[in-house]
């Protein structure tokens, strides 16, 4: 479902590259509601499915039911007449799952399709070089980390698979690098707001 009289934006992007503070200062500025995907309710049963121990598939499905969720209250807000500003989406349970998948590049791509998710009326892909997200993400936890600490940021392979997924999904790519406001301006010319 999309509403005519309401705007849906979602924000994908790497860890650090500063997604959730510019998702929320854009949906402060335009009066949006703030969601997160995976919502709160599912931190118990996600520390358990992303263990090692558990498939890809079992991974996917879990993570798709919380796209499912979120869906649903995302419809809730636009049925209301609300604007919603979501932080994640499905490009990014499919990029993670692409990462790892050796036998069937795009699998979960075509997988992903198979669900009626809330389409949303833009995506935005942010995006900074992986020095400038180590620094944010090892300053927010510890002073004095170093290059070193690259692993906080996950795996180097999920950035490529990151700008396949921006073709894919159809996602406007926005550099993230110069301040928040500066960002969020962009944004506002990149955005179609109704």
């Amino acid at each position: 479902m999309e509403s005519d009289d309401s705007n849906f934006f979602v924000f994908e992007g790497l860890d650090g590259v500063g997604k959730s503070t510019v998702a929320e200062a854009f949906a402060d500025e335009i009066n949006a509601v703030y969601l997160e995907s995976p919502g709160p309710g599912i931190s118990k049963i996600r520390e358990y499915v992303d263990r090692d121990e558990h498939s890809k598939q079992t991974q996917f499905l879990m993570y798709t039911a919380s796209n499912s969720a979120v869906s649903d209250q995302v419809n809730s807000h636009l049925s209301n007449g609300e604007d919603v500003v979501l932080d994640r989406y499905y490009p990014t349970t499919v990029v993670y799952n692409e990462i790892d998948e050796n036998e069937e590049p795009g699998r979960w791509y075509e997988l992903i399709d198979e669900f009626d998710f809330t389409e949303p009326d833009q995506m935005f892909y942010l995006h900074t070089d992986r020095e400038t997200r180590i620094e944010r993400k090892t300053g927010r936890n510890q002073e004095g980390s170093t290059g070193k600490d690259a692993d906080v940021l996950g795996p180097q392979r999920a950035e490529e698979e990151y700008e396949k997924a921006v073709e894919a999904f159809d996602m406007t790519r926005i550099e993230a690098v110069d301040g928040v406001q500066n960002v969020v301006d962009r944004l506002l010319n990149e955005a179609d707001i109704v």
